[in-house]
């Protein structure tokens, strides 16, 4: 109840609140908006930083549920360019630690092995840094 409040609250001051962009995912033939955690971002003399809700519970708020191949390529597409990017894949529901994956140009490959996996991106650019997160259902050969 509080969060749902809190965030009609931040929905009506968005435009004076200053936010990190936002970031569009290509993969298995779909591209969609990766959805945005938590982040502290400083823009026109304004500050803010916002704490967003576990990734597992942000990523039900995703609309494409993209299926695709281990090892296939995911793009990223920053409405304004970070100066850095660090992914890391997490594997709910398994026994197996997260992997931080290889981004090279704003670009790299899905892990490896079948199953949900849950995408971590942390940004940073010159004004702050923010956290996205997106669900892909991963087989190892096509079906």
């Amino acid at each position: 109840m509080f969060q749902s409040t809190f965030k009609d609250k931040i929905s009506t001051e968005d435009t004076a609140n200053p936010q990190p962009p936002s970031v569009q995912v290509t993969v298995g033939g779909e591209r969609f908006e990766a959805i945005q955690g938590s982040y502290c971002w400083n823009d026109n003399g304004k500050g803010v930083c916002v704490d967003m809700a576990s990734y597992d519970e942000l990523v039900s708020k995703q609309k494409v549920h993209p299926k695709a191949i281990s090892g296939d390529r995911v793009e990223l597409e920053f409405s304004y360019a970070p100066k850095e990017i660090e992914v890391m894949a997490s594997f709910p529901r398994e026994e197996r630690p997260d992997e931080t994956l290889s981004v090279d140009k704003n670009s790299y490959q899905l892990a490896a092995g079948s199953g949900r996996h849950l995408y971590i991106i942390h940004a940073r650019w010159p004004q702050g840094s923010a956290s996205y997160v997106f669900e892909v259902e991963c087989s190892v050969s096509k079906k």
